[in-house]
């Protein structure tokens, strides 16, 4: 018997090139047709190599790759659709050759350094960073990516589910509704996404695609003149939200927890209650309930106690103003447990980009004051967490009214902890 030493890292070496080259054949145009469907099928092994050996850098590459190859496959079948001699069955097998390209593209690696997602992750709905580069597109450069979405829902099968799926995760890239010419086929295509008898995987890349275009649904509904004869079609938005966080395809709105799912349910509502038509419409559409069946699960969570404690204190301040009547089930006093979490999750959310977290303060200082615990250690916490508050606050400069009013709560908490009421 004769032994043989191998080389077990020479041996990995050869292995992770031969799967890069069959993956980056897949993205980069050379013979898409031949390598897309291979490539796929042996993407889940490529990328736990991939993140074992880090062999990709984490530069968005593959992204930028992948989304050419897609749309070069894909406007080619474009200009072939005319051709009568062109087999229905030959171009079904061109855009989901374009789709396996999209799909290695969304694949690799879009998460956190280090981290490469595999596509059944569902993290990958909830974290994946998807960009198109570090370059500033326009709105339509986008355009042919929503044709074909539009193409895609014409056809069927679970493999047509993925690739709209994939797709919407690359459009949310674009964090609008896409150029005037394609806004309503886009609204259009989110909605029936978000339907529900759609796979969870295209109803979750639904939600991410309209979370990442909260800012313009919220100028949108105010635009009576750009948006107009789509304001219903924008409204809908909000009962086929709730539809999409369904964990059941019978459409059920049981209080099962996702953290990344509900994380990115609250953070589009926060954002999207700042306006009354939406605060209504949200409203009537059972999302107070949905909130209310998530205040256990969320209460020590970390950021999802802030942002539900700012979707209740919004929608009270604007059902005051338009004098709406609040849904039964709910009370200020049910803030109450919401309260720490929320200061102790401020800076983070904060510093994570949204802005829009500092107009709350106020509101949630006049809550804490109305709740202050009589617990020393409760309030020694609450006492900290609020100073480190001050300290974004004044580091960056925000306006003098809200520091104005953390400081007197902060004087509040540090008053009743001198008290010798305080219970130990």
């Amino acid at each position: 018997m004769i032994l043989v030493k191998v080389d077990k890292s020479a041996a990995i070496d050869v292995l992770v090139t031969k799967l890069l080259a069959c993956l980056q054949g897949c993205v980069d145009g050379a013979h898409p047709q031949h390598y897309a469907s291979r490539a796929k099928k042996c993407l889940p092994h490529a990328l736990r190599i991939i993140e074992l050996t880090g062999a990709v850098p984490l530069d968005g590459s593959f992204f930028r790759a992948g989304l050419a190859c897609c749309k070069e496959i894909f406007l080619g079948c474009s200009a072939l659709s005319d051709n009568e001699t062109e087999d229905s069955e030959d171009m079904q097998r061109r855009l989901f050759e374009a789709g396996a390209a999209l799909h290695t593209a969304i694949c690799i690696p879009q998460g956190p350094l280090g981290y490469v997602y595999q596509p059944d992750d569902s993290f990958l709905y909830w974290y994946g960073e998807f960009t198109w580069a570090h370059d500033a597109r326009s709105s339509h450069e986008f355009e042919w990516l929503i044709d074909y979405i539009c193409e895609l829902r014409e056809l069927e099968g679970y493999e047509v589910e993925d690739t709209l799926a994939d797709a919407l995760l690359a459009l949310s890239a674009m964090k609008s509704l896409g150029s005037r010419t394609r806004e309503a086929a886009y609204l259009e295509a989110l909605l029936w996404s978000m339907g529900p008898e759609q796979p969870a995987r295209l109803r979750y890349a639904a939600l991410r695609a309209t979370y990442e275009t909260r800012r313009t649904l919220l100028a949108a509904i105010g635009d009576t003149d750009g948006y107009a004869n789509l304001r219903e079609k924008l409204l809908a938005l909000s009962p086929a939200i709730l539809t999409a966080i369904s964990p059941s395809v019978e459409g059920s709105h049981g209080v099962l927890f996702d953290e990344g799912r509900d994380g990115t349910y609250l953070k589009l509502l926060f954002t999207l209650v700042k306006n009354p038509a939406w605060c209504s419409r949200l409203s009537l559409d059972d999302h107070i309930n949905r909130c209310i069946s998530l205040m256990a699960e969320a209460a020590d969570s970390n950021p999802h106690a802030f942002y539900l404690a700012g979707i209740f204190l919004r929608i009270t301040a604007v059902s005051k103003v338009l004098e709406l009547p609040l849904d039964d089930m709910f009370s200020r006093a049910k803030l109450s447990p919401l309260v720490p979490g929320a200061w102790d999750a401020f800076p983070s959310v904060y510093l994570s980009g949204n802005d829009d977290c500092v107009e709350i303060l106020p509101d949630l200082t006049e809550l804490t004051l109305e709740y202050i615990p009589l617990d020393r250690f409760a309030l020694e916490t609450l006492h900290e967490r609020i100073d480190w508050v001050l300290d974004v606050l004044r580091k960056y400069s925000e306006p003098e009214s809200v520091i104005s009013a953390v400081e007197t709560l902060l004087k509040v908490v540090r008053t009743r902890l001198n008290s010798p009421l305080v219970s130990i």
